[in-house]
């Protein structure tokens, strides 16, 4: 692929509200033929994160059309390449949380009139990869490695649960790894936490905060609180912790502003950044005042 546009960037074109329209959507439609001409079905250059992208612009009144019927190829597609990650080994859990990132988003895009049997088949394929999640939820222990793995999927539990799609579906694992969690944290000495740690703390307490479970709120809040005293001005100037800690912090309407940290925001991992708490924390927004 030549582009060197992804999803993140194509994405943050559009948001903040302040943009160039006409240019945005020729940004898009220029992506958009790039990534039909190949077999890739990633989500940073590929066909799901196309998918997912128009899904969410149009909800968002970006662009016009029906998805459904813009969709209908993408669906089916991604639909058979849900199949075949479901029934690969070893288990890609980024692949899977991409997955259903693009199934949240053809679920709860609002729409009165999809049609009945594509919906099912979204459900359908939602259930099968919380399935797999859960799994390696319960089969892979909590250690250094596979952290914040298991916190990235806990967030997007968090994130659909209010929905009502899947929080049956993995309320007992999510219960059993929040325990887990906070007695892996609890026992964790101040001076092994590293910037990336530092954030998925972050990222967990928001986890709970978006659950809405006051209890474990107040657990881990008092950890991060101690941790943060601890480490003095370590990690003041870390850009990734402020942003985190904002939106933990302001949750539960966490709305930041553009002009505060351009700089950031326009940063390749900023883009990214900007997908993930759109996709995983509800009500977020990014202002442009």
């Amino acid at each position: 692929m030549h582009s060197e546009e992804n999803t993140y960037s194509v994405l943050s074109r559009f948001l903040p509200s302040k943009i160039d329209q006409g240019s945005s959507n020729a940004l898009l439609d220029r992506w958009a033929e790039e990534v039909t001409t190949i077999n890739n079905y990633t989500f940073d250059n590929g066909v799901t994160g196309l998918g997912w992208l128009i899904a969410f612009l149009i909800q968002r009144e970006h662009i016009g059309g029906n998805v459904d019927e813009i969709l209908e190829d993408v669906d089916d597609n991604i639909y058979k390449f849900t199949i075949k990650s479901i029934l690969s080994e070893p288990t890609n859990v980024d692949q899977l949380l991409e997955l259903v990132t693009f199934y949240q988003q053809r679920f709860t895009d609002g729409i009165a009139n999809h049609n009945f049997y594509r919906k099912f088949s979204h459900f359908e394929c939602m259930k099968l990869l919380t399935e797999k999640l859960n799994a390696f939820l319960s089969e892979v222990p909590v250690d250094d490695e596979n952290l914040c793995t298991k916190i990235n999927i806990l967030l997007k539990y968090s994130y659909l649960a209010e929905s009502g799609i899947i929080e049956t579906l993995v309320e007992e694992a999510f219960y059993s790894q929040i325990e887990k969690l906070i007695i892996y944290f609890n026992g964790t000495e101040p001076t092994r936490f590293t910037e990336g740690l530092m954030i998925s703390l972050l990222k967990f307490l928001v986890c709970v905060k978006q659950y809405q479970n006051s209890h474990w709120t107040e657990r881990i809040t008092k950890a991060y609180l101690d941790l943060k005293m601890a480490l003095n001005e370590k990690y003041k100037n870390a850009s990734t912790i402020a942003i985190w800690e904002k939106v933990c912090f302001s949750i539960p309407q966490p709305r930041l502003r553009y002009e505060e940290d351009q700089s950031y925001w326009q940063s390749e991992k900023g883009k990214h950044l900007l997908f993930i708490l759109y996709t995983n924390v509800r009500s977020f927004e990014l202002s442009c005042n």
